[in-house]
């Protein structure tokens, strides 16, 4: 298709604009083959991520404003620094916005592709070209991530679609990973995925075992089925994935597809945050603050919430900043709204008076529990 024919500069000068339309014409028409339909939604998130960046500066922006008339300035503008940071993240390297895809373990005379790929690319392109079909994968990776050949998402899925052709699990899984990915620019791109992520799932594929457990969970390409959702989470939890062990906690913690249960939630999202899930420490952290299938406990709490952000998870950041005072320990006193003076009542009414609450300086204590201090 000439899409991919400008993409690739065959026959044509490299035109990634004019391959994205045409390959959005295509797909219009009825063009439905994974090279062209991945390639123009992952070229869509990335396009799609940058403009919302922009959006959300404007965003940070009101935050902070708000946060300033609300006396918690310090957290605004961590918020705008952070959305700040990752457009200028997305703007200088769009494709760390993709996937990273792992390479399948193979010796090749004598070198480790996992550990030395680029000593071994040679020897790689000679094994995939009589179709072996770790092989292909392996260079479709190499070919998806970057790095030690310049990247190429049609190279690469092409790559996959061949590997998957002959048997290859983890090329299949990859195809399922990708369309799941593309499912936020095309919902009907999620039926696809469980098509394949079911495949390797059963073929003891962890990662596709998670995602199809969430395909099913969430009704993405399927219809909503709970128990199967568990099923799928619980063969993965059983072969180490947190991921999916934090999954089958918030089934418990929420009661959805099972009976509410927070010693069970809680069990599980302590295997996954062992195993170093950042959104798993968040939920302990919340659950050791609330008192939620635990004893309540702060200085637990604020451990595994600075365990969490420390990962880079953003709710556990704000939950070791107080939504009152910003940690400044000292709020707006509700009863004379900061002034200080309180209206006298009855004849009196036109004078005022210091505001008992908070002594005249209109200043109180904020009583919340501040995790940062533990």
């Amino acid at each position: 298709m000439m899409g991919k024919m400008y993409y690739l500069g065959n026959g044509f000068e490299k035109n990634a604009d004019l391959a994205y339309r045409l390959f959005e014409r295509a797909i219009k028409d009825g063009y439905d083959e994974p090279p062209g339909v991945l390639t123009y939604c992952m070229m869509t998130k990335m396009k799609n991520t940058a403009a919302y960046g922009k959006v959300n500066v404007v965003g940070s922006a009101l935050d902070a404003a708000w946060d300033m008339m609300s006396g918690n300035l310090l957290r605004g503008l961590s918020k705008g620094m952070q959305t700040q940071a990752q457009i200028n993240a997305a703007q200088n390297n769009p494709r760390a916005l993709l996937r990273y895809l792992p390479l399948q373990a193979q010796q090749l005379a004598g070198v480790d592709v996992v550990k030395n790929p680029d000593a071994s690319l040679s020897r790689l392109r000679n094994a995939a070209a009589q179709k072996d079909s770790v092989a292909l994968n392996n260079l479709g990776v190499l070919y998806w991530n970057g790095g030690v050949i310049e990247p190429n998402m049609i190279e690469a899925i092409e790559l996959f679609v061949q590997a998957a052709g002959r048997g290859n699990m983890e090329a299949v899984a990859n195809l399922g990973l990708l369309y799941y990915d593309a499912g936020v620019v095309a919902s009907e791109n999620y039926s696809k995925a469980l098509e394949f992520l079911s495949k390797a799932a059963k073929a003891k594929h962890v990662e596709a075992m998670n995602l199809t457990g969430v395909c099913y969970r969430d009704g993405l390409g399927v219809k909503k089925d709970y128990a199967q959702a568990l099923t799928w989470f619980s063969e993965a939890a059983t072969l180490g994935h947190a991921e999916a062990m934090k999954n089958i906690g918030y089934m418990y913690v929420s009661g959805t597809g099972v009976t509410q249960n927070y010693e069970e939630a809680y069990r599980w999202f302590k295997g996954a945050a062992d195993r170093g899930n950042a959104r798993a420490m968040y939920n302990l952290a919340v659950m050791y603050l609330k008192g939620a299938g635990v004893y309540k406990d702060p200085r637990t709490a604020a451990s595994w919430a600075k365990r969490a952000a420390g990962l880079g998870d953003e709710d556990a950041a704000d939950l070791l900043v107080c939504n009152y005072c910003g940690n400044s320990g000292r709020t707006n006193c509700d009863e004379c709204g900061g002034r200080g003076q309180v209206a006298r009542e009855g004849e009196l009414s036109h004078l005022t008076w210091s505001c008992s609450d908070c002594s005249g300086t209109g200043k109180v204590r904020c009583n919340a529990v501040h995790l940062a201090d533990y």
